[in-house]
């Protein structure tokens, strides 16, 4: 007995461009939307990655809810439903280095405030913590870091051509940290600067400062700083 959501697996991690049909009908790649269902997805925006890395190919599916700020991922590992493990850990870690390597004020982890994330991995006998293999423990002779370093990196080019909307992420999780008592003063201050390579351009009033936006002065902060470290 084959589930429906595991057909829709077959086609996705089909690399050829041919039509792969089951009782006399195509099967449709698999949908982020149809697994998180109960979202309305931020500027209804979904995000994909995919790359072959040695003896390992990782599909990377993601967006964020524009309402709900709580965490949900789905997984696979080849064609098995495997929604918790290793292969969640590293795309999710790949994504909030990318994020911290673009902005400032946030830490790896708060790329997960309304992330809705799938993540697919085909490899060699991965290894899972029991027989249901419904969460993936390892895959043996993976390098780790180089895996998290690669998709980070090729992932700051998604987050770069897309400026405004991960604009609009970062600003929302900032302001919700900050409403959580979540964000020292400092981190606020550094938090006004977007990161770039080896230079840091600022979004408003030069490299340390962010441009009000608000002309209710309940609202509004004043930072009074000298010189190009004054924030720090």
């Amino acid at each position: 007995e084959i589930s429906s959501e595991s057909l829709q697996l077959v086609p996705l991690v089909n690399t050829s461009k041919i039509d792969i049909r089951f009782n006399g009908n195509t099967l449709p790649k698999l949908d982020i939307k149809d697994l998180f269902s109960k979202t309305e997805f931020f500027e209804d925006k979904i995000f994909d990655y995919s790359i072959d890395l040695g003896d390992t190919r990782w599909i990377i599916k993601f967006g964020f809810s524009a309402d709900d700020l709580s965490e949900s991922h789905k997984g696979s590992v080849n064609t098995l439903i495997t929604d918790e493990g290793y292969h969640i850990t590293l795309a999710t870690r790949a994504l909030g280095t990318a994020f911290t390597n673009i902005y400032a004020g946030v830490t790896p982890s708060d790329i997960k405030y309304g992330l809705r994330i799938f993540a697919l991995t085909l490899c060699k006998e991965p290894q899972f913590t029991s027989q249901t293999k419904e969460k993936l423990a390892k895959i043996p002779g993976l390098d780790e870091k180089a895996v998290v370093s690669k998709i980070s990196t090729d992932l700051d080019k998604i987050f770069k051509a897309n400026k405004l909307y991960f604009n609009a992420i970062h600003a929302r999780t900032i302001e919700y940290k900050r409403e959580m008592g979540k964000l020292a003063l400092k981190d606020y201050i550094e938090s006004r600067i977007i990161k770039g390579g080896d230079s840091k351009t600022s979004r408003g009033l030069g490299a340390k400062v962010y441009d009000c936006s608000t002309g209710e002065r309940t609202k509004a902060e004043l930072f009074v700083v000298e010189g190009k470290s004054a924030a720090g």
